[in-house]
């Protein structure tokens, strides 16, 4: 009885921590995806861009400073080039050989049908070749 006791208590603190610690974590907050304007030469860019942006909105709510962290992650994994960031964006012309475009949301969305509650913000990184 006492073990059923204490696995219950070890369950609710489990579950009250968890949900103080997702709200201190910016990221929680949103969702990150590769849209399908993209040029790269393996998948694997696509998904170390995302993971690269995931990081930077970890670390960064300033906007200027989570550009510049994502495109220095980045450069850290594929230096074959250098890479640039533009981030909320409507319409870009670019010349550049490789691009990633990711598209990041409040995660309201799925919960909420006001559009008012949607937030999208556009990141495309690309290579200064």
């Amino acid at each position: 009885m006492k073990f059923v006791a204490l696995f219950f208590v070890t369950c609710v603190f489990q579950v009250v921590v968890g949900k103080d610690l997702l709200k201190k974590d910016p990221s929680g907050d949103v969702v990150i995806h590769a849209t399908n304007k993209t040029s790269v030469p393996s998948i694997h860019y696509v998904i170390d861009a995302v993971d690269c942006l995931k990081q930077a909105y970890t670390v960064y709510s300033d906007s200027s400073d989570r550009t510049q962290v994502y495109a220095e992650l980045f450069q850290e994994k594929h230096n074959e080039t250098g890479w640039n960031v533009v981030a909320g964006y409507t319409a870009a012309y670019i010349k550049s050989k490789w691009y990633i475009e990711a598209s990041v949301t409040n995660g309201k969305y799925q919960d909420s049908k006001k559009d008012s509650d949607f937030k999208s913000t556009l990141y495309l990184i690309f290579s200064t070749e």
